[in-house]
């Protein structure tokens, strides 16, 4: 197969989107000629006829679906590519974009998120809020923030005006205080732990998280995870459900473990989404910033 420009990739992808030649050459503000030629070569470079012609409007071939997908994919990279060359080669030290995420996600994975971005935008100032989802909802809508890293479930409904993006899952485990009675039997039956204190995440509950993070209608909610840990400790059989990574230090100092539970499916598939605003003080600090993020995110999960 030879060789295809970018321009041939817009005009196929145009006359596939817009239904014909005609409308393709609008929305790519160039002559009708002109893109049935950039087609016409394309098919000659890539040995393979793309369009059915022989009805009023050009039919995609069922042979020509997979590149499609491919010539969309790489027009995409083009773009992102272009958004990063363009967001490096500008002026950035006065340039600021802040980055909330909720806190309980896992303190290794920000601070991966956190070098992904200062390897490319070093010059940028980037803050970075702990926040709860109905607050950063509220930022991201006033504008007062560009990203922001939140839990979600799949029943969770869209906001108006954000777009969010599903990057990976994250494990989660009930956990106890170190020498919790609860230990004493594994896996633990359900009706005891649903007899003793659940210790619940403020943002958790914020989030829509509570039906899957607590069986039992014994509950507190809590709003930081080391007074959480306090917690744990100070009220016999309390237990709560934690991230795998969150709750990794506490387990390392030997201050919880975590605890089997009887009949129980463990969470450990909650989804993770990047909830992006498009930011117009700076679409291409933002979109560029969006990407190191979602690389640093991936990288730890």
């Amino acid at each position: 197969m030879s060789g295809f420009t970018f321009d041939q990739l817009e005009a196929f992808v145009a006359v596939v989107k817009k239904g014909s030649f005609s409308a393709a050459a609008r929305s790519l503000n160039k002559d009708r000629s002109t893109v049935h030629q950039l087609v016409a070569y394309l098919e000659i470079d890539w040995n393979v006829t793309l369009f059915d012609r022989s009805s009023k409007f050009p039919q995609l071939k069922p042979e020509a679906k997979r590149l499609l997908q491919y010539a969309e994919s790489f027009l995409a990279q083009r773009q992102e590519v272009q958004y990063i060359v363009d967001g490096l080669s500008r002026d950035l030290g006065a340039q600021e974009l802040v980055v909330s995420y909720d806190p309980l996600m896992p303190r290794s994975l920000i601070i991966e998120a956190k070098r992904h971005i200062a390897q490319h935008y070093s010059r940028a100032a980037v803050h970075w809020l702990a926040q709860t989802k109905d607050v950063a909802i509220q930022a991201l809508s006033a504008q007062q923030a560009d990203l922001s890293l939140q839990f979600t479930t799949p029943r969770s409904k869209p906001v108006q005006g954000l777009s969010g993006i599903n990057i990976g899952s994250l494990g989660f485990a009930t956990y106890v205080t170190k020498g919790s009675a609860l230990l004493q039997s594994q896996p633990c039956p359900l009706a005891i732990m649903q007899q003793q204190m659940s210790l619940v995440p403020e943002s958790y509950m914020l989030a829509g998280l509570e039906t899957m993070a607590t069986y039992t209608s014994k509950m507190q909610r809590i709003g930081d995870v080391h007074l959480l840990v306090e917690t744990l400790g100070d009220i016999a059989g309390s237990w709560a459900i934690l991230p795998l990574s969150t709750a990794a230090p506490f387990v390392e100092r030997g201050l919880i473990e975590a605890c089997e539970v009887e009949y129980l499916v463990s969470p450990t598939a909650w989804p993770v989404t990047l909830v992006l605003r498009e930011s117009s003080r700076d679409n291409v600090l933002n979109m560029a910033a969006r990407n190191a993020l979602i690389e640093g995110v991936k990288a730890t999960i």
